[in-house]
């Protein structure tokens, strides 16, 4: 049943009376000194620590201190709207809000409430230079009321991870968060683990981590073997064989099949008579092959840096570091760039984010789109979607789309429209999909003589990112930049001030280093220029890491040294000089209209559509936003259906655009069956995975055991108890069918270290219960002799010897069944044609691979605790 949410007039009502507590101690806590605000923060800590319950009093405490040590430290202070978001986040629901409504902020009451039980607080990023910005910035207000913050890096030891970890509030991306969770459930030790128990997350971005993310597992693997003759003959194989001759494509689901041609051409060109051979399979090498040419493209979804192949997030236009694709396809496109080293992994461990977030009690999230997949946050996640209130009232303007019967006349179309806002100086923004779309209306935009940024996933442009993006609004500015998502900064109109300040202050000591004379009216620089004279060696630290100084003079309440002061003078005084001309420039572009923002290319969800539009009309500012597009384009030419295209044809339009409300909705309907195409996919991964996730907690659920039990004799007994049962059970079924009992050689062989030979099996075998019970005996008996004789070299010694025949054995056995169980998920689907439940028979293969797996790995722990010695 599908949940009916409150309005936005009924989300204010519910919450009123919680405002109104909030907002009536403001004048109370404002006439506080500092020490006396961070005394009452920390007695409410205490409280909290002691009762282990959160009363309204306690969550109105809290909110209020928030909102005033915001406004002595970052010299934000909450409105009540952002306090509002506050509190639906405390609730466990998703957040959505408007870009520039300030979603960083209304994440910090809810952070600081529910770390009060010092049971820790994760705010979820989606990269490291806004979880480091955020640790900063939003830092200094739970420092300010005497909360510890941590930050999690990628490039962070482990040592500092569990320190950070374990601090009050955690700021971390969603990819550290994982695979040091992964990383914990492999460890050997108890020192080895960062991580505490899971309390409560909040997820910034949270659509584009709990649904376009969701269908990847995040994996941690090792190199293997590879067969590199099967990946080279699979690409030349696929050089001669022709779409819709040899192969179908399937654009909507990205699957290649082979038709019956194909299939013989194939074999004739491998030699061989079976290309689906179980024991030698050429079919899943042939699909990479044609898939890694047909399919996947260079410049769009991947690029490739020092020999290596990286794949490109089609929502972020991110390169995704140290990623890969799965199941062969990753070294297929190798093949194809001709990148000669490969090499394959073997999965040790996985974990979809749909399964991840989970494991904490509670979670919730913030986004600027939400609502348009409000169902699959409920059915999936069990979170609702409250959309609040923007502070000032939205003027942006969206207007139809223009269509263009083909893809250059749309570029030229969205070429001369940037000349034109460029001659009247307001600022564009025009988001593409693709690096190779960036590029082809980069030269375009060379060609007509515009000046343009240019941002995409290139490794050479990331550095910039943050910059180009703050000044997205200045006068005359044009920027190309891929997919919007999670990008983080705020697009002021009339340029960030603080940007420009930062990037001049870089500018003037980078030139002043090389020796050269700088003068700026108003500004004195002789101190500094001395200054850097008399420290080379921080010359070096400054030319790279000035945001970093910059930020720690500003955030951290410490004595300057004369020469950062310097620096810091010259920082102010810039920022100044910028502000005034920010003030000025920002009324012109107000004037002509805001920020406007050009869509190149209409998504498949309509929520990074919504993100793209959303750069404009940032808090209350004028702006206006417009998709161009063509018939060429993926989503039309492929979900578009024929309507468009006959309609465009019918009118018989050339060079020119037809906007209308028809071609407008059925786009819009176009994107709707694309999000449900997905929907479905992302259900259907979700099923299947959880009969993984089950078999995962088992699995992780025995290595804490093994983790945490100080004495693993009782464990052990158990798992021989249960071999020996087996053992009598598989006796009583060679009974029943009177056959000449044959007792394994790995059995023999292990009763032989119990002291207890064949013959004497055989004598007890008409008495089974007496055997069992004789048989248990002895495995107590040796168990206290192999105790006794550990204990004469160290007492320790057989605990952590027997935990790593734990770890040995569950690490391992796992492994295989990851194996087995992507070659079962793959097996399964030609159930479908047998007019079978796929999904029932996976249900029950699995559970039963799982029941060999735990008796596999059980065998192995007691054979070869019970057979080794100590010497």
């Amino acid at each position: 049943m599908i949940k009916i949410f409150p309005t936005e007039k009924n989300i204010w009502n519910k919450y009123r009376p919680l405002l109104n507590a909030i907002n009536s101690l403001e004048k109370e806590l404002f006439v506080l000194s500092d020490q006396e605000l961070k005394d009452q923060a920390i007695n409410l800590k205490n409280y909290s620590y002691q009762v282990k319950k959160l009363d309204n009093n306690v969550l109105v405490k809290s909110f209020a201190l928030v909102r005033e040590a915001s406004r002595r430290t970052t010299d934000l202070r909450h409105y009540d709207v952002q306090l509002l978001g506050g509190l639906v986040l405390h609730e466990g629901k998703i957040v959505e809000m408007k870009t520039g409504e300030g979603k960083t902020l209304v994440s910090t009451p809810p952070a600081l409430v529910n770390s009060l039980f010092g049971e820790g607080v994760h705010v979820v990023t989606i990269n490291d230079y806004l979880a480091k910005r955020d640790a900063e910035w939003m830092g200094q207000i739970y420092r300010f009321l005497g909360s510890r913050v941590g930050l999690i890096q990628s490039n962070m030891e482990y040592l500092e991870r569990k320190q950070n970890y374990s601090r009050d509030i955690t700021y971390v991306t969603n990819t550290d968060l994982v695979f040091d969770f992964l990383r914990d459930n492999m460890s050997t030790s108890l020192k080895e683990l960062v991580q505490k128990p899971f309390n409560f997350c909040i997820i910034d971005e949270v659509d584009s981590i709990l649904i376009d993310e969701a269908r990847t597992p995040l994996i941690i693997s090792r190199e293997s073997n590879l067969v590199l003759e099967k990946y080279f003959k699979a690409n030349e194989v696929s050089k001669y064989l022709k779409e819709k001759i040899h192969f179908d494509i399937d654009e909507k689901a990205k699957r290649i099949s082979l038709t019956n041609k194909g299939l013989d051409r194939t074999s004739l060109l491998l030699n061989t008579t079976n290309i689906y051979d179980i024991q030698d399979p050429w079919i899943p090498y042939i699909l990479n092959a044609l898939k890694a040419r047909y399919l996947f493209f260079k410049n769009i979804h991947y690029i490739t840096k020092n020999n290596t192949v990286l794949i490109i997030d089609e929502f972020t236009g991110r390169v995704m570091e140290g990623r890969k694709w799965g199941d062969g396809l990753h070294q297929a496109i190798e093949v194809k760039e001709n990148i000669q080293v490969l090499k394959g992994t073997e999965t040790l461990a996985s974990i979809t984010y749909q399964n991840f977030f989970r494991l904490y009690p509670k979670v919730s999230g913030m986004t600027g789109t939400a609502k348009t997949e409000e169902l699959e946050f409920e059915n999936i996640y069990n979170l609702s979607v409250s959309i609040l209130p923007t502070y000032e009232k939205m003027q942006r303007q969206d207007h139809l789309d223009f269509v263009f019967k083909d893809e250059i006349t749309k570029w030229k179309a969205i070429a001369q429209e940037c000349l034109k806002m460029y001659n009247l100086g307001r600022p564009v923004l025009v988001g593409t999909t693709t690096i190779q779309n960036s590029e082809i209306l980069s030269q375009l935009l060379i060609a007509y003589n515009v000046p343009h940024q240019l941002l995409n996933a290139k490794p050479e442009n990331i550095a910039k990112e943050s910059e180009i993006i703050a000044q997205a609004g200045c006068f005359k500015s044009i920027t190309i930049a891929t997919n919007m998502a999670g990008r983080g900064t705020d697009i002021l109109l009339g340029g960030n001030p603080k940007f420009k300040a930062r990037e001049t202050t870089r500018f003037i000591i980078d030139r002043l280093l090389k020796g050269e004379n700088f003068f700026i009216p108003g500004i004195n620089l002789v101190n500094l220029k001395k200054g850097l004279q008399k420290n080379p060696k921080l010359n070096n630290q400054l030319e790279h890491n000035l945001d970093s100084l910059l930020t720690t003079i500003q955030i951290y309440d410490r004595k300057l040294t004369p020469f950062e002061n310097y620096i810091f003078t010259l920082y102010n005084n810039l920022l100044e000089k910028y502000k005034e001309k920010h003030l000025k420039e920002s009324e012109i572009v107000k004037a002509l209209g805001g920020l406007y923002v050009i869509g190149t290319e209409r998504h498949e969800s309509r929520r990074i559509d919504n993100q793209l539009r959303g750069r404009s009309g940032r808090q209350g500012n004028p702006g206006s936003s417009r998709f161009f597009l063509s018939l060429d384009d993926p989503l039309i030419r492929i979900f578009g259906g024929d309507k468009i295209q006959t309609a465009m044809k019918n009118l018989k339009i050339d060079n020119e655009a037809i906007d209308s409300k028809f071609l407008s909705s059925s786009l819009d309907s176009a994107q709707q069956k694309v999000e449900g195409f997905y929907y479905d996919q992302r259900k259907t991964l979700n099923k299947y995975d959880q009969v993984l996730d089950k078999q995962r907690k088992i699995i992780y659920n025995l290595r804490q055991k093994v983790l945490y039990t100080p004495i693993l004799k009782e464990l052990i007994i158990e798992f021989g108890e249960g071999l020996i049962d087996d053992f009598i059970q598989y006796l009583e079924l060679q009974n029943e069918g009177d056959k000449n009992i044959v007792l394994p050689k790995k059995i023999i062989k292990l009763f032989n270290r119990l002291s207890i030979t064949s013959d004497i099996i055989f004598k007890n075998i008409s008495n089974l219960p007496a055997l069992k019970k004789f048989l248990y005996e002895q495995l107590w008996s040796s168990y206290i002799y192999k105790e006794f004789e550990f204990s004469y070299y160290d007492s320790r010694l057989l605990h952590r010897y027997t935990q790593l025949l734990f770890f040995k054995y569950i690490d391992f056995y796992w492994y295989k069944h990851l194996e087995n169980m992507n070659f079962l998920r793959e097996a399964i689907s030609w159930e479908a044609y047998a007019q079978k439940d796929p999904f029932i028979q996976y249900d029950e293969s699995a559970t039963n691979l799982l029941n060999i797996t735990l008796k596999d790995c059980r065998d192995s722990i007691i054979f070869e605790v019970f057979i080794s010695n100590i010497i």
